[in-house]
């Protein structure tokens, strides 16, 4: 019974950490990105 988020977090805590933060980042910046278009379009 593997999963592949076993391969996530058998890389530590340090791993799952660096993946929340870009994971963090590239919501923000997607976000950013739309309030940008819409503004731009207005």
């Amino acid at each position: 019974m593997r999963e592949p988020s076993g391969i996530i977090f058998g890389a530590g805590p340090v791993g799952f950490r660096l993946l929340g933060v870009l994971a963090i980042r590239f919501v923000l910046l997607s976000i950013a990105v739309k309030k940008a278009a819409a503004n731009g379009r207005r």
